[in-house]
């Protein structure tokens, strides 16, 4: 959807910022700022969350599309809040980059307003369960990449999978 926004409005999207690939331009008279996360779904709040801060994007001007499987092919569902998000907190055993910290305040802020559910995973405990639990002297990217994404297919079965086991994770939203 973002790429076709960008081809027939020719807004060129060259530019990797906050973790996105982005591009500004207009359609007609409305400045639009086009931007793709380079990562998975459920962490697009920390391309966004700093994208809206740095360009000074009031939250209610964000339209985040995605593509969800229980629709037909182009079927677009608008709704005022995601169900579920991830934001993952940095640590300065693991982070390389110093806005990580500011980053993830931003999504979390984020998270916190436009999600049903917000989930806040610590790097720093991830890369303590990979060197204790999985015996991995010391965790690369890969390893702890791999570890999150189990984390996150586990909690999330229960949106793309029916059964009588499946509980929607909603449900868990009122604590």
């Amino acid at each position: 959807m973002i790429e076709r926004i960008s081809q027939e409005e020719k807004i060129v999207m060259n530019t990797i910022q906050s973790k996105a690939l982005v591009g500004i331009g207009s359609i007609g008279e409305v400045p639009i700022l086009l931007a793709k996360p380079q990562g998975y779904m459920n962490f697009s709040g920390e391309s966004v969350g700093p994208l809206a801060a740095y360009y000074q994007v009031p939250l209610r001007h964000i339209l985040l599309i995605y593509d969800e499987m229980s629709l037909p092919n182009g079927v677009l569902r608008l709704q005022p809040k995601s169900k579920l998000g991830f934001t993952i907190y940095p640590s300065p055993q693991v982070s390389t980059a110093v806005v990580e910290p500011y980053n993830s305040v931003l999504s979390t802020h984020s998270l916190l307003k436009h999600t049903d559910v917000a989930v806040l995973l610590d790097i720093e405990a991830i890369y303590d369960i990979c060197r204790r639990s999985l015996d991995i002297e010391r965790p690369t990217y890969t390893n702890l990449n791999r570890l999150i994404s189990q984390i996150i297919s586990s909690l999330t079965t229960s949106l793309r999978f029916d059964g009588a086991i499946n509980v929607d994770i909603t449900e868990f939203g009122c604590f």
